[in-house]
């Protein structure tokens, strides 16, 4: 870490660039500054560039932060500039939230009468499962004096009391619509109401509606997402956060060019033009092998149809049919900003065998076995099938999402990008993407 408590005049953050050499120096703007490893500076480093550094504990660069010496030294300058500074991690010129549906979690994840925090795009929030299929999202603080509703008084996360959520503080009690129905005298407080989140469960994933002026939605992830024939649940792959804007990230669904440069696809063909229906954006693409296939599987005569489409701005994802054998895949991306700077990743997985060519003879096996088998050893058999052909196939999918994660968390956002011939429908896509801001 290094800590810049007096900037020297004229010296801006952006120009302050910091490299730790393997004999433990620093260069500072080209001049090569000796720091010993101990941690301590010279007298001469100390008084031209004012650093106090301390050994990283790894081996990356080491991150710059401002300190103000004094209450006094916080000027509105510095405070633009530090703001800027961090605001610049995420690297885009949109607005930071767009008015769409986003993931929370998983339904499986909530526990009976547990309280979960959250943050979710700029706010902090609380939810908690609400009978056998739903869930309740709502602002995490009292609106009497800000109590944080998902901690208890002894700063442990809180519990529903008889269904309800009470404030640690002054002992406020919510219903699951955040309405007060017991105040600090028993009487209820009409006046004291919670904010609560429209909610929607598909495929057990629970997504919440943000619109920044807090109006309810006009859509639903149900209308363009409902999987027809036999699908697993949803398995997730991958969880993390990166400093990118949603948008940028759904961006690379219609970016049919990255496909043969970054994943190496032998080829990439557009079967349908790109649509733009309401909340739903999706086309067609006909994809080849990938380069990095082991060199026995190449000569394969495999290939997929893929229907890339994106359910708002937060969720893209790819339906992948494979033949010859009909194989379907579902490669489901959600993206959902924890604030301005960063946004949450998850990667779910999805597979069908409905179309799935079977042999004659196979065909009447199976059917014969069927007839013998109840449906909770049928689904139980299903389970089995659905999670090993996740553990086969994630691994493919999780590399390819490897290389995008690889250049988002690095990438800037392009007002007017240079849009080459293969690049795909860009311009369409953001011109799309407008309605959600």
């Amino acid at each position: 870490m290094v800590i810049m408590r007096q900037p020297p005049a004229g010296l801006r953050f952006h120009d302050i660039r910091v490299v730790r050499s393997a004999g433990g120096g620093c260069r500072e703007n080209g001049a090569d500054v000796t720091v010993p490893r101990t941690g301590t500076t010279d007298s001469r480093a100390k008084r031209d560039l004012g650093l106090c550094m301390r050994e990283p504990e790894s081996k990356r660069t080491p991150s710059l932060a401002y300190i103000p010496s004094s209450a006094n030294e916080d000027t509105k300058e510095a405070r633009a500039e530090r703001t800027r500074f961090h605001s610049s991690s995420m690297k885009t010129r949109l607005p930071p939230f767009p008015n769409s549906w986003f993931h929370l979690a998983a339904f499986s994840e909530f526990k009976k009468d547990e309280i979960r925090s959250f943050k979710f795009l700029g706010h902090d929030i609380i939810a908690f499962k609400t009978g056998d299929d739903s869930v309740t999202v709502m602002d995490a603080y009292c609106p009497h004096l800000g109590a944080h509703l998902g901690r208890d008084a002894k700063g442990q996360n809180n519990r529903l009391k008889n269904g309800c959520v009470e404030c640690p503080y002054h002992h406020l009690t919510f219903d699951a619509e955040g309405t007060c129905v017991k105040g600090p005298g028993q009487a209820p407080a009409p006046k004291a109401k919670v904010f609560t989140w429209e909610t929607e469960i598909v495929e057990g994933l629970v997504f919440v509606y943000h619109h920044k002026d807090k109006l309810p939605s006009t859509w639903k992830v149900s209308e363009f997402f409902r999987p027809e024939g036999t699908w697993s649940r949803p398995y997730m792959s991958y969880q993390g956060v990166h400093p990118i804007h949603p948008q940028d990230a759904a961006e690379n669904s219609v970016d049919t060019l990255h496909f043969r440069t970054l994943h190496r696809f032998d080829q990439v063909d557009q079967v349908t033009e790109a649509v733009a229906d309401r909340q739903h954006f999706y086309q067609t693409l006909h994809i080849g092998k990938m380069g990095i296939l082991p060199k026995f599987m190449r000569n394969v005569p495999i290939y997929s149809v893929v229907k890339e489409a994106a359910v708002g701005v937060g969720f893209p994802m790819a339906h992948n049919r494979f033949h010859p054998i009909g194989l379907q895949v579902n490669h489901l991306v959600f993206l959902t900003p924890i604030d301005e700077t960063s946004t949450n990743f998850w990667f779910y997985f999805q597979v069908s065998f409905s179309d799935v060519k079977v042999p004659r003879f196979l065909q009447r096996q199976k059917e014969r076995l069927d007839r013998r088998l109840n449906e909770h050893v049928k689904r139980a058999i299903d389970r089995v099938v659905h999670r090993a052909a996740y553990t086969v196939l994630s691994p493919m999918f999780v590399f390819i999402n490897s290389q995008d994660l690889d250049i988002w968390s690095t990438k800037s956002y392009c007002d007017r990008p240079i849009v080459l011939g293969d690049d795909g429908n860009i311009h369409l896509f953001r011109k799309w993407c407008k309605q959600f801001y």
